[in-house]
């Protein structure tokens, strides 16, 4: 890891977003990888809301999630760890923290339906809480 990734995971250990800090959510579907590499190595993806589900991506580490936007102007992912195969958690949450190798920029059309106009999750590695039923990240 370099020094720009150790500063991004100091401050992101830094970050408390309270459970009850929500101001709007979505469900959607993630769906792990990079777009540059066709679904391959860490991160997301893209994020499928039910206006595109009619979009296959079999083939691609995927769960369902619920974006939340938080009052700290956040997000924050809820995984639902029984909506993602064994091969997924393995390759993408085997780690206190979730390594985004590439900024990922929300689709307007999603970020819109958390009442804002645009939103960068940075390349780097964010911390992993977990509950019994979610893997929890805050970006």
């Amino acid at each position: 890891m370099d020094f720009k990734g150790i500063q991004n995971m100091r401050a992101v250990m830094q970050t408390k977003t309270k459970l009850t800090d929500v101001t709007n959510s979505l469900q959607a579907e993630v769906i792990f990888g990079l777009l540059s590499k066709k679904c391959k190595g860490r991160g997301i993806c893209r994020i499928i809301t039910d206006e595109d589900r009619s979009l296959a991506y079999s083939t691609c580490g995927k769960a369902e999630v619920r974006i939340e936007w938080t009052t700290t102007d956040r997000i924050r992912f809820c995984i639902k760890k029984n909506s993602m195969s064994t091969y997924t958690k393995e390759t993408h949450f085997n780690s206190s923290f979730f390594r985004m190798e590439e900024d990922f920029d929300f689709p307007k059309q999603t970020i819109v339906r958390l009442g804002q106009q645009q939103y960068r999750i940075r390349a780097g590695y964010y911390r992993i809480r977990e509950t019994d039923d979610n893997y929890l990240i805050v970006f």
